[in-house]
């Protein structure tokens, strides 16, 4: 607290001045010796009635000297207690300065180590707001990435699912496309076997008839016996289909029940 002392108290009051300016070390006109030996020439000269009247003024005097005294003395008393209380006063204003001092360096010294832990919580939830941040972009990232995930699995349930029903459908179709294609086969084979035992039963008897005759019934016969091996060649090949397809059928049917 700053007490601003632009008017002291000796400018107000001083003490050295009394209040009212009494002829205090002069003594009485009647008292004096000069009054005196006045009065004594008034009382030779004067009439009765001024005689009177100068004893008035003394007795007025001396009464207004009394009143000055009582006024002096009650201003310094006044002036001393005015000066007792304003030291305690200032005693009181000084010790209520330290301790408000005091208050505010603590204050202060407070506030500078509050200041000090808010900056240092807001460094700490800086540091775990950008925590936070990347935590919740890792967060959509692997959302992404489930999502993506979530997907591809549904489109190979949908796949699964498909081929389930579509690969039933596909060996159904298979299994009847391979009883149909035995079937052609066999008949196939039982043609050609019949057309080979024909042809064997037809050849056989003309043998030594086409050796006997010319070149040409043997080359005749060559071409027809190349076209035996062709036909024979042609059936083991079907065979052989017959054989592969059966074993596409069996490891279909493998996979499928499976």
């Amino acid at each position: 607290m700053d007490i601003k002392r632009s008017c002291p108290l000796s400018q107000l009051i001083d003490i050295n001045k009394p209040i009212m300016s009494t002829p205090r070390n002069r003594p009485p006109p009647m008292y004096s010796s000069e009054s005196n030996t006045n009065n004594i020439y008034a009382l030779n000269l004067t009439p009765l009635i001024d005689i009177h009247s100068s004893e008035k003024s003394g007795l007025l005097d001396e009464q207004f000297r009394l009143e000055n005294d009582i006024a002096y003395q009650s201003s310094i008393k006044t002036q001393d207690s005015f000066r007792t209380t304003y030291s305690s006063l200032q005693t009181i204003l000084s010790q209520m300065q330290l301790k408000l001092a005091s208050a505010f360096l603590e204050e202060t010294e407070y506030l500078k180590q509050r200041e000090e832990r808010l900056e240092q919580e807001e460094q700490s939830l800086t540091k775990r707001i950008q925590k936070l941040e990347n935590i919740q972009i890792e967060r959509q990232q692997i959302e992404k990435e489930f999502s993506k995930l979530k997907d591809r699995l549904e489109t190979a349930v949908t796949q699964v699912t498909n081929f389930q029903t579509n690969g039933t459908q596909i060996l159904r179709t298979l299994f009847s496309e391979s009883r149909q294609i035995d079937e052609q086969l066999s008949g196939l084979i039982s043609q050609c076997l019949a057309s080979l035992c024909r042809s064997r039963t037809r050849v056989n008897p003309k043998i030594n008839e086409f050796l006997q005759k010319s070149e040409h019934i043997q080359s005749e016969l060559t071409d027809r016996q190349i076209l035996i091996h062709n036909t024979q060649s042609s059936i083991k090949l079907m065979l052989e289909l017959v054989k592969w397809n059966h074993e596409k059928c069996q490891f279909f049917c493998r996979i499928y029940f499976s």
